[in-house]
C-alpha cells in the first residue's frame, strides 16, 4: 500500500518538476564532489601539517587549486554569475572561498558570497587583500558567532606572513600569534650569535620581499 501511494504521488507530479528535482540532486552531488576534492587538494598542499597551529598553504597553491573556473561555477550557481564575476572571484576571493569551505560552510557559499558584494554598486565589500579580518568585520557570516570564530581562526592558514627586507631592520613584528610564518623546514641550533642560538629555516618561494617589492623566487634551506 505504501509503495502504491508513493507511486500515485509521483504520478501526480508534472514530468518537468520531476526532471527539475533530478537536476537539482545532480547539481548537489557535483557540488559535494568539488568540495571534497578541494579539501583534499588543500590538505596535500598544506605545509607543516604535523603542527596545525603553524601549518599554512601558499597562495600559488591556492591559485592552482582554483585555476579551473568551473569549480566556482558549480559551487556558486552558474545561472547567477557572469563570466566577469567568476573571473573577479577567482582573482580576488579564493582565500575567502577556501576558508569558508575549510570551516564547513561550503553548502552556503552562494548565500555568504552574495553578502560580500554591495547590493547597489556590485562592488566587493571584502576581498583576499584584507585578510586577516577582525571578527567584527565578518558580517557576511550572518552574525553567527561560532562560524565567525571558526573563519577568524582558519583564515591565517591561507595567508602566511610575507617577510619584508628593509635596510636597518633586524626584526619583523608579528601582530597576532595566529599568523603563520612561511617556514617549511626548521633546523634548530646550527650556530650561535650575539642574539642567541641560530636556526636555519627553509622559506617558501615568494614570501621574502625586498624594499624594491621584488620577491625571492626560491630560498635555500641549506647552509652554504
Amino acid at each position: 500500500m505504501l509503495l502504491l501511494l508513493l507511486f500515485n504521488i509521483m504520478a501526480d507530479r508534472p514530468h518537468a518538476e520531476l526532471q527539475r528535482d533530478s537536476s537539482q540532486d545532480g547539481c548537489q552531488d557535483r557540488k559535494e564532489r568539488v568540495i571534497k576534492n578541494i579539501l583534499h587538494e588543500i590538505d596535500l598542499a598544506t605545509k607543516r601539517r604535523e603542527k596545525p597551529d603553524k601549518s599554512f598553504i601558499c597562495y600559488e597553491d591556492l591559485k592552482r587549486i582554483w585555476s579551473d573556473k568551473s569549480r566556482i561555477s558549480i559551487l556558486l550557481q552558474p545561472d547567477h554569475l557572469s563570466q566577469d564575476e567568476i573571473h573577479s572571484i577567482q582573482e580576488n576571493m579564493i582565500i575567502i572561498l577556501s576558508t569558508l569551505i575549510s570551516v564547513g560552510a561550503g553548502g552556503d557559499l552562494t548565500y555568504f558570497l552574495a553578502r560580500l558584494f554591495d547590493p547597489k554598486s556590485g562592488d566587493a565589500l571584502l576581498t583576499d587583500v584584507g585578510i586577516p579580518y577582525e571578527r567584527n568585520q565578518l558580517i557576511f557570516l550572518n552574525s553567527d558567532p561560532a562560524l565567525q570564530q571558526l573563519f577568524y581562526n582558519h583564515q591565517f592558514k591561507f595567508k602566511p606572513v610575507v617577510i619584508q627586507l628593509e635596510s636597518g631592520q633586524r626584526t619583523q613584528v608579528i601582530k597576532d600569534r595566529k599568523m603563520r610564518l612561511p617556514f617549511e623546514r626548521i633546523q634548530k641550533g646550527v650556530g650561535a650569535g650575539g642574539y642567541g642560538e641560530v636556526d636555519c629555516v627553509g622559506i617558501s618561494p615568494r614570501y621574502i620581499k625586498e624594499e624594491s617589492d621584488a620577491s625571492w623566487e626560491s630560498v635555500s634551506s641549506r647552509l652554504s
